[in-house]
């Protein structure tokens, strides 16, 4: 019975929710859903009403405007009609290296691309000779120094995107989380594929990636192939391992005309910036008509200058050929990879203030490149190719790109700089240190120069010996300056002195002097090159630190090679200038010894290898005017015997034929005198009286 009851009360309780469910629940359900449609038509009626109400309102301006003639207004007012919702897809940040910093790996460089722009942060080389100086653990770096700034090295402003970026509302990037509205610049873009190869440690080495960049409205697309390609020369001749290459590509898939502009090298370090004679250059290469190339550029200082004064000029009158940035001893050349003047795609390149410095030559600069307008059909692609140059400023790279002009030795002088540092490279191929290179170097300048300095020296003595004959002269005739001149050069005469023969060698080795100078200090040879104590032969030697900075003149190192350099040059002052006659000459002569002390200011912050030249120099100079000294010929005529006496000590025997030393003393002697012997001969033949001729007045003698 218990059983029948409970049985009965399930039945009625689900037959009462059922009924409750079809009769209640449902219809209820069934009137909400028909109410949420009607409002959801009725939302939509509302939009396509208002929609069609501000197009009709913006038809209405456009046309409006176009009757006014205002087509700024009536462009505007239609791109609000056409332009659809804009959609951005945000891509995550990502650092893509190529290359390596392993020599063995095959490659010269690396270089890192950043996704917040597709732009390359730095590119180092791996070369064991170019480290840091400031940090002999780092590799030197040729771009991406500057973290003072946002911009990177081939970032690319693309106007379309750009346009189409800056319509997105304050709601939308809210979405997009996005305190500011992006640019192509800022925005990161989407790794779209890498290409790698691994070496023979199995280490994996990318060698190419693919960055993409689509447009909000998903009609435009833009693509940045970065690459490197595997040199087959060494780091000294093959220019192609030094090269990041660019390839990028618009594609679009309506009729758009476009335009970017491409960023130059920026952050190019400045090494050793106390000491340096070169800061950062805007460099450029311009193509005439018939491919040959001229160059132009600006300095630091006067970039910042003109940025001042709003007079930044561009160069747009000539096809580029390569425009980048270098220093001292590197640089950063952006190459265009097809011939500006078949298809030329750079309208203008427009120098650039990076940062400013607070000595303006030591600002970051860089350039910027603006493209034509690009005409780009619907469905087309248009690809530009560039090549980026980091490396060292050696003549046999820079010229493969034509950019061997920015090697600058100097326009007058250039060739000889040219040859010393081509004696120096020989000896340096022979196995020898730089240091000793440079000792050799000044052994061959000298031994050429020893004509010209025997002569000198001959002329010193002779007016040494005049001296007090000139002082006498001085006493005799010192209210009559006329007489006093005309009695000198009669004793010049007689004596055989000239007083300007000392000048002719000097101006001869000056323009010697200078580009030995010039070859040395910029050199990138003698970078890092060490030496004792020295670490880098191409700045000074700095034995040790003071611990403070000198006023006025900003010494922080002692640098023991200056002094030494100076020292010698007044050692070398005092042996070859006679001791002063009068008052006049004495002051002369201190006059000098003031400028040999102005002198070791400038020298102070010489580089050391410099330095090492002039010391060779000096001391070849000090043995060379003794060894001439000890060569000198003797006052007192031969004897008749053949036999030569000295003063000081018995005959000295007969010459059996001229020595070493007394070929290189003929050199510089008038023709059909061969040695010393015979030049002292015929010097005292002079002296002797002269027997007088007797006439022929009978037969001739058989």
């Amino acid at each position: 019975m218990e059983q029948r009851r409970f049985l009965l009360f399930l039945v009625l309780s689900v037959a009462v929710l059922f009924a409750w469910q079809m009769f209640v629940v449902a219809p209820h359900n069934a009137a909400v859903k028909r109410k949420q449609e009607q409002q959801k038509a009725l939302a939509k009626s509302d939009s396509a009403k208002t929609a069609s109400v501000k197009t009709d309102e913006a038809k209405s301006v456009a046309k409006t405007a176009e009757k006014t003639g205002d087509e700024k207004t009536a462009k505007t007012e239609i791109a609000k009609v056409e332009k659809p919702k804009p959609k951005v897809e945000l891509a995550p940040t990502e650092t893509v290296t190529l290359g390596s910093l392993d020599p063995a790996s095959g490659y010269f460089i690396q270089a890192k691309v950043v996704t917040t722009g597709a732009a390359v942060n730095e590119i180092a080389l791996n070369d064991k000779r170019y480290r840091q100086i400031a940090n002999l653990n780092e590799q030197f770096r040729v771009v991406g120094t500057n973290r003072f700034t946002p911009l990177r090295t081939f970032a690319t402003a693309i106007d379309v995107l750009d346009e189409q970026y800056a319509a997105l509302s304050k709601d939308e990037l809210a979405k997009l989380e996005l305190e500011s509205k992006p640019t192509s610049t800022t925005i990161n873009w989407k790794v779209v594929k890498d290409k790698t190869e691994f070496d023979a440690n199995d280490k994996k080495i990318v060698t190419a990636v693919v960055f993409s960049l689509q447009s909000p409205d998903a009609n435009f697309e833009v693509l940045k192939r970065y690459s490197l390609v595997k040199p087959e020369g060494s780091p000294d001749n093959d220019h192609t391992g030094y090269q990041l290459l660019l390839d990028l590509s618009i594609h679009s898939k309506t009729n758009k005309t476009v335009k970017y502009v491409l960023q130059g090298p920026v952050g190019v370090p400045l090494e050793n910036i106390d000491n340096t004679s070169k800061f950062r250059d805007v460099f450029a290469g311009l193509l005439d008509p018939e491919g040959r190339v001229s160059t132009d550029s600006i300095s630091a200082a006067n970039l910042v200058e003109a940025v001042e004064d709003d007079e930044v000029e561009s160069w747009k009158v000539k096809p580029l050929r390569f425009i980048g940035i270098d220093v001292l001893y590197f640089a950063s050349l952006v190459v265009p990879q097809e011939d500006q003047n078949k298809t030329r795609y750079i309208a203008t390149a427009t120098p650039m203030q990076v940062t400013r410095a607070g000595t303006d030559s030591h600002s970051d600069i860089s350039v910027q490149l603006h493209s034509v307008p690009l005409e780009i059909p619907a469905g087309g692609t248009v690809t530009h190719k560039y090549a980026l140059y980091a490396g060292p400023k050696q003549a046999e790279l820079l010229e493969s790109i034509d950019a061997a002009d920015i090697l600058d030795y100097g326009r007058i002088l250039g060739f000889i700089a040219k040859g010393m540092l081509g004696l120096l490279a020989f000896f340096h191929s022979i196995g020898l240190p730089y240091w000793l290179c440079i000792i050799c170097l000044t052994v061959v300048v000298r031994g050429c120069l020893f004509p010209l300095s025997k002569k000198q020296a001959i002329s010193a003595r002779k007016m040494k010996e005049l001296q007090p004959k000139i002082a006498e002269l001085k006493k005799k005739y010192a209210n009559d300056k006329q007489k006093l001149a005309q009695a000198q050069m009669e004793l010049f005469a007689k004596g055989g002195a000239n007083p300007l023969a000392g000048c002719l060698p000097l101006l001869l080795q000056l323009p010697i002097f200078i580009g030995l100078y010039t070859a040395l200090g910029r050199a990138i040879e003698l970078r890092l090159a060490d030496f004792l104590w020295i670490e880098n032969l191409a700045a000074p030697d700095a034995l040790f630190p003071f611990g403070f900075r000198i006023p006025l003149v900003g010494w922080e190192t002692f640098n023991l090679l200056p002094i030494i350099t100076i020292v010698l040059f007044i050692v070398q002052q005092k042996m070859f200038m006679p001791p002063p006659t009068d008052e006049q000459q004495a002051m002369q002569y201190k006059i000098m010894n003031y400028m040999m002390i102005f002198m070791g200011f400038i020298f102070y912050k010489m580089p050391a290898g410099l330095c090492v030249y002039f010391i060779a120099s000096s001391s070849w100079g000090m043995g060379e005017r003794k060894l001439l000294d000890r060569l000198k010929p003797p006052e007192e005529p031969p004897p008749e015997d053949g036999t030569s006496t000295n003063a000081k000590g018995p005959p000295a025997p007969k010459k059996s034929g001229p020595t070493f030393f007394e070929r290189l003393l003929v050199m510089a002697d008038k023709p059909g005198v061969s040695t010393s012997a015979e030049r002292e001969q015929k010097s005292n033949d002079k002296n002797l009286p002269q027997k007088p001729k007797r006439k022929n007045k009978g037969k001739k003698s058989r």
